[in-house]
């Protein structure tokens, strides 16, 4: 008998079916009830949720739907294995050898064959997915093809029978297995429905709980099922709602389901019941953001407002959906984590075995791809269960890292096939640590790195030197050819050698190992067709979902979209993630003539987006990566078309970049503390555009330590940021490169200038100098040549000769301490030479140099030293050119002013816009009648020929982004009266 229950709410299917478990009669009272659910997840919660409702949730058996005919076929056939030799992927591998040694009459029917083997890889895949289908969706068609009728009248049934036939005949030599799977759905079902099928070894009642759609086949072995025993069928009908704005729409989304229930053939006797239907739509807020970890930020402020506006709101009811686990899990937990001075969320990320072993073979594939580059080697060495097998700390890591960079290591693992590779590395460290040689030495073809090495550096190196042994080895393992079934058992060996794997490994590799013993005649074939196999193998197998914890559950779009929860999350929700784009190939014959109860990927997903929604009781927050300038992104389809169905949805928030903006937080509470010490100082009554709005009391900066005052004049906006907030450019750090330098550019020339002026006491000739340089991977000699280099050492040579004329003694050191007005100053100044302050820079003079030289000699002048000073730079065509501060009268003054900007830009720094080039460029111009403006704009933009001006500095941008600082008079004013003074200085000398 068949009874149907109907609702639009999950939770009262689950409360019925609870009711009905509750309620079982079984003749047998250790038999188990079996219950169909759509995947692990939907049995883990109503396992939970039957246990809370009866007390006890034992003897359950729960089945997958595809799990469902095999359960049943095993009781026809208790011998038939578990692995058949038409399953996916041996049927996918068999259809290789096909492509490979039977390909004449395939091409005769119409079957195009590539000639590579990755291309003959590629399309076996494609085949072996559609057969796959085929004996789930079209058993007739494929059993048609076996009596040798056809089907359709598509061009592509011919060759695709004859492969099908030939398939045939490989499985026929291995005894003891059924043909295929649609033979056997076929024989199960005329077992049913002729009275032949041992009914006995059943339970009284099979139950079919929330499935979201099933094929034809599906629905007509429940028919089969119901003439002997009860099936109830707990069915969500989630385009059954109440009349409101959205009806159309969800009527719509749900068409797939409507056709699944069609499908089903219900007998007289059948029973059908609609429970209570009663719905309201959730809160939905839509956000969009600059980058991912933007999206985890403000979904868990969202949800920190949430637990604190409802106590009885817990971690477990909320859900977060997300593309990529491993894109979203790192961030998830780093941002949701328990922060210093932050509050944290309970999160329980998804991890396995499995996920460990596809994480590290498609990091070490992608080395071995890329030539072992540096930065694709570090991603591999950094993975934490490499580093933690390695037993080595992210500061060791650090430390490898500097000396890579110290190393010039860009790509290649032999020193044979690369000056810049991973032996290189390894040969200058061991060196570094044997020879303690000093620097711009060289011994034989090596260039050791400088330096004291301890014993645990030692350890540390000889570490390394073991890793990339191991990873080199592997390299040479995949220049040979080998059976599918050797390249798995030596990949399952890669694992066992980079990383300390549990005792017990999951079964993933030996279950393809047991699937490829099903294939007959194995040919060699290269690795790369393997890789791209294996790692898609991986993607389909990793895990979905953290599964039900003590925390924030975590899943992709699929598992949880129809389960209860309070609050769901949907991260990553933008045009191109959902709904998912996937192309059938032109032969599928299902794409062509579909049915009702085919999976249709773009009608699956408005379903599941929909099932999303109305299991959401409380609120729905979607968000997605809108704002990014390199690849923005629309939000998906599916909420777009909510938006339109629904105006009564709030518009889409668009969000700052940064947490810690002013404008991000108004209610200056983001659960910060650290932040709230920032918006303390932000937030003012009177919305403002600016980045910053100090509203707080003047603070003292009487203190002044000569090097931060300095460092201030050089860059206001940074110094702000870093020393008094603590915000940095990420992009600061020195990051690892993947191949050398292939001209004398701008920064590979300067530093070559910095090393030849360290090495100007060194007595080392050009000719050392430049071997120095060469194999210590600086640059290559094939891309810069000898001429190039000896200009460049030349030039330097001779400017350094210039500068140590004024150089004749050593230098000297001054200490000062002294109170000026309310300020006290103190610091210790260099660069003195017979008691006169000498400063060079080996290049055209900049604003910032002529600042700091404007402060020392300043100092210089307040400490009674009556010698100019000089700064000795590159002016036009590379000469020497020398500027000189006289000896100057009431030096205290022109100090005090500087004090006196200084304190002010550090308690109001919008209202002190200086920039040093920028400023300098129009107080020199003014000074001599032009119009100094113009000149600051152009300094200010930058320009194709320049670059990016002052004005896109990653500081000055962050704090200037929203205003002109150039409105007003204030830029003016701030420009003269720092740089006037010492711009006549420096004319009159000039003049004198």
């Amino acid at each position: 008998m068949y009874c149907e229950f109907n609702s639009i709410s999950y939770l009262e299917l689950a409360k019925k079916l609870a009711e009905q478990l509750g309620t079982s009669t079984s003749s047998d009272p250790f038999s188990k009830e079996w219950i169909v659910v759509q995947n692990k997840e939907t049995q883990q919660w109503v396992s939970f949720f039957v246990a809370n409702e009866i007390g006890i949730a034992a003897n359950l058996e729960f089945i997958l739907p595809s799990e469902l005919v095999w359960k049943l076929y095993r009781v026809l056939n208790q011998d038939i294995p578990k692995i058949l030799p038409s399953d996916r992927n041996p049927i996918k591998w068999q259809l290789f050898e096909i492509l490979l040694k039977e390909p004449e009459e395939l091409v005769s029917l119409g079957l195009q064959i590539p000639e590579s083997d990755e291309g003959k890889s590629a399309l076996a895949d494609q085949i072996a997915d559609v057969f796959d289908l085929y004996q789930i969706f079209r058993p007739e068609m494929v059993n048609n093809w076996s009596n040798g009728r056809a089907d359709t009248n598509h061009s592509s049934e011919t060759w695709q029978q004859k492969l099908w036939t030939i398939l045939g005949k490989y499985w026929k030599q291995k005894p003891g297995f059924p043909a295929d799977r649609a033979k056997i759905f076929l024989e199960l079902n005329q077992a049913l429905n002729s009275g032949k099928f041992p009914v006995s070894q059943l339970p009284d009642q099979i139950s079919i709980f929330g499935l979201s759609q099933w094929p034809n086949p599906f629905a007509m072995v429940l028919a089969g099922l119901s003439k002997h025993i009860y099936i109830y069928n707990y069915a969500l009908k989630p385009f059954d709602v109440q009349e409101n704005k959205r009806s159309n729409l969800y009527e719509e989304w749900g068409a797939p389901k409507r056709n699944s229930l069609g499908l089903l053939t219900r007998g007289e006797n059948a029973k059908v019941s609609d429970l209570e239907n009663e719905f309201t739509d959730p809160e939905i807020d839509i956000h969009s953001t600059h980058n991912a970890r933007r999206e985890v930020e403000v979904l868990k402020y969202s949800l920190l407002k949430m637990f604190d506006s409802n106590p009885e709101l817990k971690a477990n009811d909320v859900l977060i959906m997300v593309p990529d686990l491993e894109e979203y899990g790192h961030l998830l937990k780093a941002v949701f984590d328990f922060n210093e001075g932050e509050p944290g969320i309970p999160v329980s990320i998804p991890y396995s075995e499995i996920n460990q072993e596809a994480l590290v073979l498609s990091h070490l594939f992608e080395v071995l791809n890329s030539g072992f580059k540096v930065n694709r080697f570090f991603d591999l060495f950094e993975l934490p269960s490499i580093s933690e097998s390695l037993g080595i700390t992210h500061t060791e890591s650090l430390k490898v890292r500097k000396w890579f960079n110290a190393t010039n290591t860009h790509w290649g693992i032999k020193a044979n096939e690369s000056p810049y590779s991973l032996e290189g590395a390894l040969n200058a460290l061991f060196a570094g640590f044997t020879m303690q040689i000093n620097r711009f030495e060289t011994a034989y073809d090596l260039v050791p790195i400088p330096g004291s090495f301890n014993t645990e550096d030692v350890v540390l190196i000889s570490k390394l030197s073991s890793f990339i042994q191991k990873t080199e080895y592997i390299k040479q393992q995949t220049q040979e050819e080998k059976s599918i079934s050797k390249w798995l058992i030596e990949t399952r060996n890669w694992v066992f050698s980079l990383i300390d794997v549990p005792t017990k490994l999951p079964p993933f590799f030996d279950n393809l190992i047991d699937q490829m013993e099903l294939v007959s005649n194995q040919s060699s074939i290269p690795f790369e067709v393997y890789k791209n196999w294996l790692l898609n193998e991986f993607s389909t197998q990793n895990a979905s979902s953290s599964g039900l914890a003590n925390g924030v559950v975590v899943s992709t779009y699929i598992p949880y979209r129809n389960i209860p929860f309070k609050i769901k999350a949907l991260l990553g929700f933008d045009e191109h993630s959902f709904p998912r784009k996937i192309h059938r190939p032109a032969f599928d014959l299902i794409n062509k003539y579909p049915q009702p109860g085919d999976r249709i990927t773009k009608e699956d997903d408005a379903l599941l987006f929909l099932e999303t929604i109305l299991s959401t009781s409380e609120h729905l927050h979607i968000s997605f990566v809108g704002q990014n300038k390199k690849s923005p992104k629309s939000v998906s389809m599916l909420v777009q078309q909510l938006l339109d169905a629904d105006p009564d949805i709030p518009a889409i928030t668009y969000h700052k970049l940064h947490k810690f903006d002013g404008d991000y937080v108004k209610d200056g509470n983001n659960y910060s503390l650290n932040n709230q010490d920032l918006y303390s100082k932000i937030r003012q009554e009177k919305k403002s555009d600016l980045f910053l709005d100090i509203g707080v009391k003047a603070e003292s900066f009487a203190r002044i330590d000569g090097d931060e005052f300095i460092e201030f004049f050089k860059h206001p906006a940074k110094y702000y940021l870093q020393h008094q907030l603590q915000i940095t450019n990420p992009f600061d750090e020195p990051e690892l490169e993947d191949r050398e330098s292939f001209q004398l550019d701008g920064l590979t020339r300067f530093s070559i200038n910095s090393a030849v002026e360290k090495a100007f006491h060194s007595s080392k000739s050009e000719e050392e100098l430049f071997d120095y340089f060469v194999k210590n991977g600086d640059f290559s000699n094939t891309t810069i040549s000898k001429n190039q280099f000896e200009h460049s050492f030349s030039a330097t040579y001779n400017f350094l000769s210039e500068v140590g004329k004024y150089l004749d003694e050593d230098e000297q050191f001054l200490d000062l301490e002294f109170e000026l007005g309310k300020f006290s100053f103190r610091s210790r100044m260099g660069n003195l030479f017979n008691d006169r302050l000498i400063l060079w820079r080996n290049g055209k003079a900049r604003a910032k140099d002529f600042i700091e030289f404007w402060i020392r000699h300043l100092l210089t002048q307040v400490e009674g030293m009556q010698a100019e000073s000089l700064f000795i730079c590159k002016g036009k065509n590379d000469v020497t050119e020398i500027h000189s501060l006289c000896h100057i009268t009431d030096p205290e003054t022109k100090l005090l002013t500087l004090f006196s900007e200084y304190e002010q830009a550090m308690n109001s720094i919008h209202k002190h816009p200086f920039f040093p080039e920028t400023s300098f460029a129009y107080a020199d111009l003014e000074l001599k009648g032009g119009d100094g403006m113009s000149k600051a704009i152009k300094v200010w933009e930058g320009s194709e020929f320049t670059g990016g001006g002052e004005g896109q500095d990653f500081y000055t941008l962050l704090l200037w982004r929203s205003l002109n600082p150039f409105k007003g008079n204030e830029f003016k004013n701030t420009a003269m009266r720092i740089w006037e003074p010492f711009l006549e200085v420096l004319k009159s000398n000039k003049n004198g």
